[in-house]
Parts: structure tokens; C-alpha cells; sequence
């Protein structure tokens, strides 16, 4: 009987002379998915802590509209005492009990919007318990003073903000993936060992040696890879533009917003 066996042990050189672009490649877009994860858990504790200064907040709103109440109630009193001695007049006292019922109204909506408050923040804790009689320990922070100018505020929320980062990047990416395809259009080679043990009619028992391979890309030219690399490329840098037209217009709103409020406040 004719047994004829052989064996090829092959790794492709090319790729092995692409191996430190291709760990870049994954470099960047590990740093791409790190800097993804770290925004949604940046916005998980925003989410979190706004809702629980919006909880300290409607409590200390509730505090003075209670207040605001009994002061009424109490001028209210004096009204009815003023008009049964004569001094005051029917008119000052409906004035009075049209104040107090203002007030007891707007002291409700208070507090539907305090129950809001800890229904939120319960939800953002993932919690199923009621939290109506938690005690809140921490109060309001101390107001920080605002960037003095809009662009200052724009530029530092470009330099910090984690989403434009990840963009940024998933641009580094696209990029070294890009030239990484255009290096795709030189020959494909590949070498390795090869066995074979011939016929047993034939005098050599064994034959093991190199063995090399040259793919000749004589019509692919790795004209799909490069489109499809320099595609991805485009739409990342046109969601980079967009972001930042985005991010700057929250900016500036959010700025305005602030100042008004402090303004306000003041």
C-alpha cells in the first residue's frame, strides 16, 4: 500500500509584522470603552446626588412654607381679635384668610414636590423602601463660585468632559486603523515548517523543512478595508463635531442659568 503524509505549520508574517500597530488599534479603543463606562458612572452619580440635594432642598422648603402658614394663621387671628374689638374691618380679615389659603396651598405643592424628591432619589439608589422618614444628614453644599466667563466654562468642559474624551478617543482609534488597512495592501506572506513523509516506494523516509507562501494581490488591493476604515474615520470626527457644537451650547445655557439663579439668590 501507497501512504503518503504531510503536515504545514504556518503563521502569517504580515500580521506579525503588524503586531505593535494592531495592539495600538486595541489600546485605543480600550481607552475608548474605560472612558465610556467612566462617563455613565460620572452621570449615575450626578443623577444620584442631584436628587439628593433636590430632596435637601424641598425639605428646607417645606420648613418655611410651614412657617409661612402659621404666620399667616397667626395674622389671620389678629385680623378676626381687630375686627370683634373694632379696629379692623371685614375686609382686612377675608384679605387675611385669602393669604392664609395661598399660602396652605402653595405649602402643599411643597410638599408633593418634597414626596417627589425622595421617590427620585429612591429610585436613583435603586431602592424599594419608603424614605419618607429618612433623615437627610448632609445639607445644601456651599455655592462655589462660577467660571468668570462663558468660553472659560466651555473650554474646561472640553477638557473634562469623559464623552468627548472617549470620542477623541475613538478618533486615535479610527485613525491607526485606517493607516493599518492601508498597510494591508502589500502581499500577504506567510512562513512556517513543513513535513511530509512520502510514498513508501520512495527512497527518503522523512522531509521536513521551511515553507513560505506570497500572496500576490494583483486585484484586491484592500480597497473594501480602506472604505470601510476611512468611513468609521469620517463619522467619528463629524460625532466630535457635533459634540462640541452640542456641548458648548449646554455650556453657555447652563452658565446663564447659574448666573441668574445666583444673582437671585443674592
Amino acid at each position: 500500500a501507497l501512504v503518503r503524509v504531510g503536515a504545514n505549520f504556518s503563521q502569517s508574517l504580515t500580521e506579525l509584522w503588524h503586531l505593535d500597530e494592531r495592539q495600538e488599534v486595541a489600546e485605543a479603543g480600550y481607552q475608548q470603552r474605560l472612558l465610556e463606562l467612566g462617563r455613565l458612572a460620572g452621570e449615575l452619580v450626578a443623577d444620584t446626588r442631584r436628587a439628593y440635594l433636590e430632596c435637601v432642598s424641598a425639605a428646607e422648603r417645606q420648613v418655611l412654607a410651614d412657617a409661612r402658614v402659621a404666620l399667616s394663621r397667626d395674622a389671620l387671628d389678629l385680623a378676626q381679635t381687630g375686627q370683634r374689638v373694632g379696629v379692623a374691618t371685614a375686609l382686612q380679615v377675608q384679605s387675611a384668610r385669602q393669604a392664609l389659603l395661598a399660602d396652605d396651598l402653595a405649602a402643599r405643592d411643597v410638599a408633593l414636590q418634597t414626596t417627589r424628591a425622595r421617590r427620585e432619589l429612591a429610585a436613583a439608589l435603586s431602592l424599594q423602601d419608603e424614605l419618607m422618614q429618612v433623615t437627610l444628614l448632609d445639607g445644601l453644599p456651599p455655592a462655589s463660585a462660577p467660571p468668570s466667563s462663558r468660553e472659560q466654562a466651555v473650554l474646561a468642559a472640553r477638557s473634562q468632559r469623559l464623552d468627548r474624551r472617549a470620542l477623541l478617543a475613538a478618533v486615535e482609534a479610527a485613525e491607526l486603523r485606517l493607516e493599518l488597512e492601508y498597510d494591508h495592501r502589500a502581499p500577504h506572506v506567510t512562513g512556517g515548517v513543513g513535513y511530509e513523509r512520502p510514498e513508501s516506494s520512495t527512497p527518503t523516509d522523512h522531509v521536513l523543512g521551511p515553507t513560505a507562501s506570497v500572496e500576490l494581490p494583483l486585484f484586491d488591493r484592500n480597497q473594501a478595508g480602506i472604505s470601510r476604515a476611512l468611513y468609521e474615520l469620517q463619522r467619528t470626527r463629524h460625532q466630535l463635531e457635533a459634540l462640541d457644537a452640542e456641548l458648548a451650547q449646554q455650556v453657555r445655557a447652563a452658565w446663564d442659568r447659574t448666573a441668574v439663579t445666583a444673582a437671585g439668590a443674592r
